[in-house]
């Protein structure tokens, strides 16, 4: 007995070409993931590490306004927060413009 042949039924595929697997697409998302866990990481290294944080502060240079008028200002922001997030105790993220 013969099968019957179904022609419109068109299921056009290259048997040599192995189907992709879901986890093919998972790959990226966990690269992106793991690279935003690292930055995460770095930045927090940088907010918490010792080594970048403002300690003594030297005036050189300005008659006009006395020393230590300027050394309050800066200890009264270094006391404020940068982009509600970051403690300006950190070098990196003092904001020198606002001083």
């Amino acid at each position: 007995m013969q099968t019957k042949r179904d022609y419109h039924r068109q299921e056009f595929r290259n048997p040599f070409f192995a189907k992709r697997q879901a986890e093919g697409h998972r790959r990226p998302f966990i690269f992106r993931l793991a690279a935003v866990v690292v930055f995460l990481a770095f930045v927090i290294w940088l907010q918490r590490s010792g080594t970048f944080q403002i300690q003594t502060i030297e005036v050189r240079g300005e008659p006009v306004v006395g020393e230590q008028e300027i050394k309050d200002v800066v200890s009264q922001q270094l006391g404020q927060r940068r982009w509600l997030i970051f403690s300006q105790r950190n070098i990196f993220f003092f904001n020198t413009e606002k001083t």
